[in-house]
This record gives structure tokens, sequence and C-alpha cells, in this order.
């Protein structure tokens, strides 16, 4: 007999998690991360009302462990949190996605049929479908966080297509090409808005704006001044010091 899912689950736990804090490993983050949503979806399915709950549950779960890797600070596991990062975003957009929770419900429950049948609370996982990206754009923008942008961008796109499997009549061809013109257009528009930074936000390149300040030092230098930081100004003494020679 296969041992029961629980007990496959924390035995791979037991390995995966002194890896991860050993060696701060990106995919044994992620597998354990994965490997406890499976635990609480497989704990959560043996009740009737957690199976009707299951979606709110993901959506729980990946928000939890969300603000908790938020929250940490640490040099050694930070490419970790961010993999952790992406992971609860991607699980919390997941349990609340309409083509999720829709196809999901009739593989879990065996039913058959050309379309999946519709689900309960359906606006509330339509809503869920288009915030959720925006959100993830909006807040992206607002605290200048990359990995929320591109979750944003992406999770809006599998919105798209949750909308066209649905409910749109336009032929695939048809709304692709009509897709990637708008893609273009929008990505056009960004890129020529954002060529003056607008609020912290720009089109240059971050090696750009890095080298920014070197250029600057470098400039100084050749010219026998040291920059010294607005409001920082010492005063008048020798080899650019602040008083630091016999004049003062």
């Amino acid at each position: 007999n296969e041992p029961p899912v629980w007990f496959s689950c924390c035995f791979a736990l037991a390995f995966l998690i002194p890896a991860f804090l050993r060696y701060a490993d990106m995919l044994a983050a992620v597998a354990c991360f994965a490997i406890l949503l499976l635990l609480l979806t497989n704990l959560m399915m043996k009740f009737a009302l957690g199976a009707a709950l299951l979606p709110f549950g993901v959506m729980l779960f990946s928000a939890v462990v969300f603000f908790i890797n938020w929250k940490a600070v640490s040099d050694y596991y930070a490419n970790c949190q961010v993999a952790i990062t992406v992971a609860c975003l991607a699980g919390f957009y997941i349990g609340g996605n309409y083509y999720v929770v829709r196809e999901g419900n009739a593989f879990l429950n065996d039913l058959s049929g050309a379309t999946a049948p519709q689900i309960a609370f359906a606006p509330i996982f339509y809503f869920f479908t288009v915030i959720i990206p925006l959100s993830y754009i909006v807040f992206g923008l607002r605290i200048k966080d990359r990995t929320l942008l591109i979750m944003g961008l992406l999770t809006f796109a599998f919105s798209i297509y949750t909308y066209k499997y649905y409910f749109s009549q336009l032929p695939i061809e048809q709304g692709v090409s009509v897709l990637g013109v708008l893609m273009i257009l929008f990505a056009a528009t960004a890129i020529n808005y954002l060529k003056t930074p607008k609020k912290g936000i720009t089109d240059e390149k971050e090696g750009d704006r890095k080298l920014a300040n070197l250029e600057a030092l470098i400039a100084a230098q050749h010219l026998g001044q040291t920059p010294v930081e607005k409001g920082m100004e010492f005063g008048d003494g020798d080899f650019g010091g602040g008083g630091a020679g016999n004049n003062y």
C-alpha cells in the first residue's frame, strides 16, 4: 500500500527544510512551500467544508507565508526570499483565478463534460481574477518592487487567457494579433513616457543609473574637487577637506 499523502509530505520536508536552512537553496525553498501547500490541500479535502473553501485556504496560506517572508531580513537567504515571494504571489493568484477554480473543481469532483460546470460564488472569482493582477502591478510600481510588477504582468496575461477561454468568441489567431498590437503600443508609450523619470520610475537601464554617481566622482577628481552631499559642506580646508589642513 502507498503511504498517505500527509506522511509523504512530512517525510520530504524532513530532508528539504534542513537543506534549505543549511545551503539557502532556492529550489529547496520553493519545494518546501509547494509541499506545505499540498499538505494543506490534502487535509482540507478530507472535509466537505474544507473542499468547498479550498481556494480561500490556498489564498490565505500564500498570504501568510508572503508577509512572514516579507518581514524577514537576511542577506544569506535573500535569493530564497525572492523565490518564496514569487511562489506566494503565484499561489495567491492561482487560488483566486476563475479558470483554475472552475477546472480544478471539475477535476477533483470527477465531473466530466465538454466544459466544466459553473462554480458557486463565480462573481467572487471573476473579481479576484481581475483585481489580483492589477493590485500586483499597482503596488509593484508604488513601492518600486520588480518582482511584484513582473508577477502582475504575468498574472494579468493569464487573466486575459481566462476571459478568452470562457467568454470570447474571437478566433485565436485574431485574438493573438490584437493582443500583440495592444502590447506593442503600450510598451512604446510607456518607454517614451519614462524617458524622463517619473516618481523614481524610469526606462533607463539600472546599470546606467548605478554608474551616474561614479561618473560624477571621476569628473570631480579631474577638476580637483571632492563632491559632497548637499547640505554637508564643511569649509575651505586644504585638499578638499572640511578644515583638515592649516586653513579653516
